[in-house]
């Protein structure tokens, strides 16, 4: 819950970084606090709902405070707004010397967005899209392990949202975070074609942990089919 203490704090904050940025930040957008970097040279921009209309290919760049300076565009599906229907921003994790970002943008079944982002001269030198890369790991092996109910959910897969895959939820959550980022990171996902636990469907359920070295590669360390551990969302 927050407390009207911390709304203040959070709008004191939030009005710092805006008045920093002066008339530099681009129009219909903000710098939130908790996308800045541990020194607040680097923030994330982030376009307004209010304004969406009027935003031409909205986007979210990371910005040189001081300066407005603009470093590239996080490339993800899902472009996160001030306001997230059934998700949030989750507070930028960057590495101490600001030169590198996880952004991570959570939804209601699972993360819709972690992109680790390398920076150089406050430009970004080259980004990797995470949890496209879970999913794909985690899509792989669970075709291999059960192959006819994988079909069986894939076949049907047309009537959900666009943002499962191949008919499936997945949510890979990272071990630990806060604080400076520091590698490897550990991730565990999470996989099922249930959320909601309905009676007559293919049930399919796996679980997944992996490592993302400081180059973004990313290591599968162990896979097995079931629901242990628990998902956090379903």
């Amino acid at each position: 819950m927050v407390t009207g203490r911390c709304r203040i704090v959070v709008v004191i904050a939030l009005a710092w970084v805006n008045s920093a940025l002066g008339q530099t930040v681009p129009a219909g957008y903000t710098v939130p606090p908790i996308t800045l970097s541990p020194d607040g040279r680097y923030g994330v921009t982030v376009p307004s709902v209010d304004d969406e209309d009027s935003i031409k290919d909205p986007q979210n760049q990371i910005i040189e405070v001081k300066t407005g300076q603009l470093g590239g565009a996080i490339q993800t599906e899902y472009v996160a707004f001030d306001h997230i229907n059934n998700g949030e921003i989750d507070p930028a994790e960057w590495t101490a010397d600001d030169s590198m970002l996880l952004w991570q943008v959570d939804g209601k079944w699972g993360f819709s967005t972690e992109v680790l982002v390398k920076l150089a001269e406050g430009k970004i030198e080259w980004q990797v899209d995470l949890l496209k890369g879970f999913e794909q790991e985690m899509l792989k092996r669970t075709r291999q392990a059960v192959p006819d109910k994988y079909a069986a959910v894939k076949a049907t897969s047309s009537q959900y949202g666009s943002w499962y895959k191949d008919g499936f939820a997945i949510d890979c959550v990272q071990d630990g975070p806060g604080g400076p980022l520091k590698f490897p990171l550990v991730y565990h996902c999470f996989l099922t074609s249930n959320t909601k636990g309905l009676e007559g469907m293919t049930n399919v359920d796996a679980r997944m942990t992996a490592q993302v070295s400081q180059d973004g590669k990313i290591k599968v360390t162990e896979f097995h089919l079931g629901t242990d551990p628990p998902a956090r969302e379903w």
